[in-house]
């Protein structure tokens, strides 16, 4: 996926900059070394690739991207064999609750924080809209998931929190809140994918929504390209979380007149600096994908803990000692 494929780079870059700058010298002049195992977004394989990294000697798994996927591999490999896991994107809030024994970690905040950040948008442009309808009834669109269903939860929770925090405001604008979700598959999962858009858009059309919320991941991007033909959906404000952000999702929209009204999301569009130059200039991606700057610290952070750890005692629990 292409999420993966840019994260793998990103571990690349990063690795060179390390060893070009004298390595680890707590690993004795050792240079830092990845060995890459594709998951392909299958839990079974997420749960292979951990347990034969474990049998190849190694102390540290960065990864998986998913968080179904780091929930599989933690709990069926990982914890098990003792083996650390810092995961630079996977945010759902079940993964806090395991019992690892500080062996799995996140670069990335936990879902709540990014499903409050979206509800607090959702509340403004209520209160905007509100010559326009008394009512604004926000729809969330998420994978059926943890990761999709977790952000649902989160996002329904901060809405019903701003709204009776907001409620004299509300009242005094005459503006009810209302919520409502349409859950679909992913896109690898759906076996007709356009079938499965189709219904989706079919279902929203029937709702009747003011504003949508997208939880899922680059299939967003192909929803969006035939939710804009839509003349009830295709204006509609849109609320986008992390998992959205794609280079796919850069290009759904051909023309500025095609996009929505109103667009807000917790991913950064636009990031600068010495890091971000670098890896535009060894693989001339324009668009930078999402979690570029939690992969790139993910690798510094497992350098910067294996400094401090002696080659006859590089395992696991140094690993989460050193955390």
């Amino acid at each position: 996926a292409e999420g993966g494929v840019n994260q793998r780079k990103v571990v690349e870059l990063t690795t060179k900059e390390i060893n070009a700058n004298g390595g680890i010298q707590g690993l004795q002049g050792r240079e830092l070394a990845f060995i890459a195992c594709d998951d392909q977004a299958d839990e079974q394989r997420a749960i292979d690739a951990a347990n034969y990294l474990h049998r190849m000697g190694v102390p540290a798994i960065l990864g998986p991207g998913f968080s179904t996927l780091v929930l599989a591999a933690a709990q069926n490999a990982a914890i098990p064999n003792g083996t650390f896991l810092i995961s630079p994107s996977s945010t759902a809030v079940d993964i806090r609750d395991l019992d690892d024994n500080d062996l799995v970690w996140r670069v990335s905040s936990a879902d709540t924080q990014q499903g409050n950040s979206l509800a607090y948008f959702a509340l403004v442009l209520a209160l905007q809209a509100q010559d326009a309808s008394e009512r604004t009834r926000v729809v969330t669109v998420h994978t059926q998931d943890i990761y999709g269903n977790g952000l649902r939860d989160s996002f329904e929770a901060s809405l019903n929190a701003y709204t009776l925090a907001f409620a004299a405001n509300l009242a005094e604008a005459g503006v009810v809140v209302e919520f409502d979700a349409v859950s679909h598959k992913q896109e690898g999962e759906a076996g007709d994918w356009n079938a499965e858009i189709d219904r989706i858009i079919e279902e929203l059309e029937q709702k009747e929504p003011d504003m949508l919320l997208f939880v899922g991941y680059d299939g967003t991007a192909d929803i969006l390209s035939k939710l804009q033909k839509s003349p009830s959906l295709g204006k509609l404000p849109l609320l986008l979380t992390d998992g959205a952000s794609s280079a796919a999702l850069a290009t759904a929209y051909q023309t500025e007149s095609d996009l929505p009204d109103e667009v807000f999301g917790v991913q950064p569009g636009y990031r600068r600096g010495k890091a971000y130059r670098h890896f535009y200039e060894l693989y001339g991606e324009p668009v930078l994908p999402a979690w570029t700057e939690f992969t790139y610290d993910a690798v510094y952070l497992l350098a910067y803990a294996a400094a401090g750890i002696s080659p006859s005692a590089m395992d696991g629990a140094a690993f989460a000692d050193s955390f």
